[in-house]
């Protein structure tokens, strides 16, 4: 199964480096920063739920903010990965 850790580690990296460029994309950094402990220490054996709908709304959350055109498409990459991957 995909790396459900390593995705999360690499939005969180985009966002943070997004942060630097655009300060107003610091909420949204904030927001993933909520579920960190349940994708770092993510189990497959889990019902996860919980973090399906938290990646509903964070795709969601997303469509409030502007990223640089180097980061957008990453970003919302890895948003839906991370969903798709939870899916399975």
């Amino acid at each position: 199964m995909v790396d459900t850790k390593s995705n999360y580690l690499l939005l969180m990296k985009l966002i943070h480096s997004e942060t630097t460029i655009n300060a107003s994309v610091e909420p949204f950094l904030n927001y993933l920063k909520t579920k960190e402990e349940r994708f770092i220490h993510f189990d497959e054996g889990f019902d996860n739920s919980d973090l399906l709908e938290f990646l509903r709304g964070a795709n969601r959350y997303a469509d409030e903010f502007i990223f640089s055109a180097g980061n957008k498409a990453p970003i919302y990459i890895l948003i839906n990965t991370l969903y798709e991957n939870l899916k399975q």
